[in-house]
């Protein structure tokens, strides 16, 4: 491990802290330029130097494939040919293998199981759409296929979110039930026109309409977020019937996607056709339901690596939840950074980030030294990203991910183009 001595060397004292904490829960926020590769990289390499475990009893999970080709690359690189024994997978990769190890488990992806491709995609949700009554809501007159792209984006995001048809039926149930129990104090409300000497009797109504009885909990906290910081009557009255009046609007349609979605997966089974999400669905399915296959990749997977954390969509965070499953104290390290989540229409889900440092109480190592741009790119990037008041920085205390340059100092100023089209 010379190779592996010489980078380690080179490291700077928040790296070598990622890389040196071996044992128990970790979060690493890498701002942009950080050196989070090479920092994986010499973790696993320091977990083999420094524990009795074979590279087979590691799994590193990336995002794309290109990201685990270079993991892969960079590990060569630093510990020889014990790299290659290392699981470094995509998470669909990782579930595919999980299937094609344990058969038994997934009756669904039998030997004429084949992946999904966009046309038949496309020709079963239009199958659906004619199944469905000229009135509904997810037709047009003009065109019938209007809503074809977005019911698609639908099931793949409701997928990502790791909700099945049955889940999302339940869902509109309770959409249904809040329209319900709310309506005669919508009505209230609508009826109230003198401001502000009203503004007690909508108090009043929002204070019941938060103490009833059947209000889903979801409903509950998502009113008092929005109305949390408003004091006048007006703002408040708005903000809640707008509220219900988005949901009023929204509800026709999520109650015929209630309808087409089990519809889809009931075609994806009788074609022995499925999709990449419903690869990570089943295999979640598999290890919820099945004891002993969970408990054979827990002891196998000793210790466990997650990169581009912040990228990760609630379902494939549950793969990773239920690898973690019983344990005190998982091995589990991740690496991500809120400020770079670029897969967000994709269904990634930033608040994984958090949710984790919520979930094992863990001070997060923050990478700063920036090795990419000088100090002028990192100033601009830092004036925007600072406005985002979803920020990680914004949520955990004592957090500063200001990037630091470590390159020398470029006086051009930036240049904003602003092209035409995309191309």
């Amino acid at each position: 491990m010379s190779s592996f001595s010489t980078e380690y060397s080179k490291l700077n004292p928040e790296q070598k802290l990622a890389v040196d904490t071996i044992e128990g829960p970790v979060l690493v926020v890498a701002g942009a330029g950080t050196g989070k590769t090479q920092v994986i990289a010499l973790r696993i390499g320091n977990i083999l130097k420094l524990t009795q475990v074979n590279p087979s009893n590691i799994l590193c999970l990336t995002f794309t494939d290109s990201a685990a080709l270079n993991m892969r690359s960079r590990l060569l690189s630093l510990i020889g040919p014990s790299a290659n024994s290392v699981r470094i997978n995509t998470f669909h990769a990782f579930c595919q293998s999980v299937i094609r190890s344990h058969p038994q488990y997934f009756f669904r992806f039998n030997l004429d199981s084949e992946p999904l491709d966009k046309i038949e995609t496309i020709q079963i949700i239009r199958h659906l759409i004619d199944s469905l009554p000229s009135d509904s809501p997810l037709k047009t007159p003009n065109d019938p296929y209007y809503y074809q792209s977005a019911l698609i984006s639908a099931i793949e995001s409701l997928k990502k979110e790791n909700i099945s048809p049955p889940l999302y039926q339940s869902l509109v149930s309770a959409e249904a039930k809040f329209l319900e129990i709310v309506k005669p104090f919508y009505d209230q409300l609508k009826s109230i026109t003198a401001y502000p000497r009203n503004l007690d009797a909508i108090a009043s109504i929002i204070d019941q309409i938060l103490h009833l009885k059947e209000l889903n909990s979801t409903y509950q906290t998502k009113i008092s977020s929005l109305l949390k910081d408003l004091t006048s009557a007006k703002d408040l009255k708005s903000t809640l019937t707008g509220f219900y009046e988005n949901i009023t609007a929204q509800y026709p349609r999520h109650l015929a996607l209630s309808q087409i979605f089990p519809g889809y997966q009931n075609e994806l089974l009788a074609r022995h056709r499925f999709d990449f999400d419903d690869m990570i669905l089943s295999v979640i399915d598999a290890l919820k339901n099945n004891p002993p296959l969970l408990s054979s990749y827990q002891e196998k997977f000793q210790y466990i690596l997650v990169d581009e954390f912040q990228d990760t969509s609630a379902s494939q965070n549950e793969i990773i939840t239920l690898l973690c499953t019983g344990l005190d104290s998982p091995n589990i390290f991740v690496v991500g950074d809120d400020d770079q989540s670029i897969f967000r229409f994709q269904g990634a889900s930033v608040e994984n980030v958090f949710n984790f440092h919520q979930t094992y109480k863990t001070s997060p190592i923050v990478l700063r030294n920036n090795y990419r741009s000088h100090r002028l790119i990192l100033d601009s990037t830092d004036s925007l990203i600072t406005r985002n008041v979803n920020r990680i920085a914004k949520q955990i205390k004592g957090i500063d991910k200001s990037l630091i340059a470590t390159r020398v100092y470029d006086p051009d100023p930036i240049n904003l183009y602003r092209a035409d089209s995309q191309i």
